[in-house]
């Protein structure tokens, strides 16, 4: 950096910041754009020389930054775990929401150790099951219930006693069988294929979904009354490009967790700043596999930039920047104050939003702005 790099102001109206280069000598860059001056807000990658910024929310002192198995520093991580830490000791059923790959059965592991539950946690993959076989192996059997039993057989749901059952992609359960699952939801007694009684269990319920649920029972594909017992207590799991702040955090965790801690420094400016603004569309796993096979290259004495993001990604990445997300039209208030940011630099205001001058133009004609 140089000795006079960047000046920043906060603008806290706006839960925004206005990020002013100095002259430096290497530059100043938002999300991989060289700028003079620029409006950043939350989640934004600021690069000064071989430093890397992220403006996030400051947590509080008391609130803790991990779960048992949970690792970020973001807002939207810490509100999850501390969702779960508060519910942890109820009897409350828990419904986990988020994309693939956002860490959906770690949420509800750390549900599971929290809660104190004596018994183990379970998880059970709906989707990976045909339908003819989920019956038998969650509600279990009883000796000659089908052909090929020859001997009882007890359940995935009464293994799970006094302890967790998590059902990943509850979403992919059958239409059919779904009663029965509401009958365990209700009376906390199974009964396996073919028996006559039940019998009585103490089990947590967590499920998980990257499916609408909601628009699944609309589509009449998913049970009203099933969701309403899964769903006592809702818990969503952003996607990674929504907490970028978590990245660095992750990175550091998986090269632990491969013996790989003494290639940290091999991450420098270059190849960290195409990983804080990947996508990451199969978020942590994805973000896992890429850590998995930058590791391995580093093992085998890897240091050309271009190689190491080919191993990273499976190829070549896009050039930066990331894509901006700005409002769209911006309301009379927030423009006016953009354009005051870049005291009336329409060019500037443009390229803020993403658009040409004319789009920006019209924007001020229709809310009577002058670009002073």
């Amino acid at each position: 950096m140089s000795r006079k790099h960047v000046l920043i102001k906060a603008l806290p109206e706006l839960n925004a910041f206005v990020v002013r280069d100095q002259k430096s000598t290497n530059g100043t860059f938002v999300n991989g754009v060289q700028i003079d001056r620029e409006l950043v807000g939350l989640g934004d990658v600021i690069r000064t020389g071989n430093s890397l910024f992220s403006f996030c929310p400051t947590p509080p002192e008391d609130e803790p930054l991990e779960g048992e198995i949970m690792i970020g520093c973001s807002r939207s991580i810490r509100d999850a775990i501390t969702s779960l830490h508060q519910v942890a000791p109820t009897d409350l059923k828990v419904l986990i929401t988020g994309d693939t790959g956002t860490g959906k059965e770690l949420a509800a592991h750390t549900l599971h150790l929290a809660s104190g539950r004596s018994g183990a946690f379970v998880p059970v993959n709906c989707g990976s099951f045909p339908e003819s076989l989920i019956e038998s192996e969650l509600f279990g059997y009883v000796k000659g219930a089908f052909s090929g039993a020859e001997r009882s057989r007890e359940g995935l749901i009464a293994s799970a006693h006094q302890g967790t059952l998590f059902l990943d992609e509850i979403g992919e359960f059958p239409l059919a069988l779904q009663p029965r699952l509401l009958r365990v939801l209700q009376d906390h007694e199974v009964r396996p294929v073919g028996a006559t009684t039940g019998k009585k269990v103490d089990v947590r319920f967590v499920a998980a979904t990257n499916r609408d649920v909601h628009e699944m029972v609309d589509g009449e594909r998913f049970r009203r009354d099933l969701l309403a017992r899964l769903n006592e207590w809702p818990v969503h799991l952003s996607p990674l490009c929504e907490r970028r702040e978590d990245i660095p955090l992750l990175i550091a965790h998986f090269l632990k967790q491969r013996d790989g801690e003494r290639f940290a420094k091999t991450f420098n400016a270059d190849l960290l700043e195409y990983m804080l603004l990947n996508q990451w569309l199969g978020n942590i796993r994805e973000l896992a596999a890429a850590v998995a096979r930058l590791t391995l290259a580093f093992q085998n004495g890897t240091t050309a930039l271009e190689t190491l993001l080919r191993q990273a990604f499976g190829r070549l990445p896009a050039p930066l920047p990331m894509e901006r997300k700005v409002p769209e039209p911006p309301d009379a208030e927030f423009l006016k104050q953009t354009i005051a940011l870049f005291e009336g630099n329409i060019s500037g205001v443009a390229r803020y939003f993403g658009k040409e001058r004319q789009q920006v133009y019209r924007w001020m004609e229709r809310f009577n702005i002058e670009a002073d």
